[in-house]
């Protein structure tokens, strides 16, 4: 059900009732008039016992229709969620179009497009879907590399 309608449907709920309380008002009022005629005071006093049972009837409309729109309300409020979240996932899935393997010495190691001279963790990009920058911990004097992780602590020998 369309937000409009379940709007529409509290509206006109809302305004029957307030009609119904009018008229058991007016019966009220005519059987104060009639109160000797004793006939009339029975037909009156059945009309408002229908009248009655049917603003019962319009106020639990009107119940239904207030849950309605709060429902309405969740389930809005939900979608906006699930669409964000969906949005953050094509985001993330974008952006992990951006980083490759390359194979670097003897590791191979996760490198982003735009600069190719960063290295990630692999295996945190894989386990905890984030590229995870690594450490240079190489010795200058040494002719390979070792590349630290600082999350899982992995260790990379180029």
């Amino acid at each position: 059900m369309d937000p409009e309608t379940v709007t529409a449907m509290v509206l006109t709920a809302k305004g029957a009732a307030g009609a119904i309380k009018g008229v058991i008002d007016a019966i009220g009022a005519a059987r104060a008039q009639v109160k000797d005629n004793k006939e009339a005071d029975k037909k009156l006093s059945d009309f408002l016992d229908l009248v009655i049972e049917l603003r019962t009837r319009i106020l639990a409309l009107q119940e239904k229709a207030f849950d309605f729109q709060k429902d309405l309300g969740e389930l809005q409020s939900e979608n906006m969620k699930l669409r964000e979240e969906i949005r953050s996932k094509e985001e993330r899935a974008a952006d992990r179009q951006k980083y490759q393997r390359k194979q670097v010495g003897r590791a191979v190691l996760m490198v982003h497009s735009d600069d190719p001279s960063a290295y990630f963790c692999p295996a945190c990009f894989e386990t905890k879907e984030r590229p995870i920058p690594l450490q240079n911990r190489s010795n200058p004097m040494s002719h390979s590399g070792t590349y630290l992780c600082p999350s899982c602590d992995a260790r990379y020998v180029t």
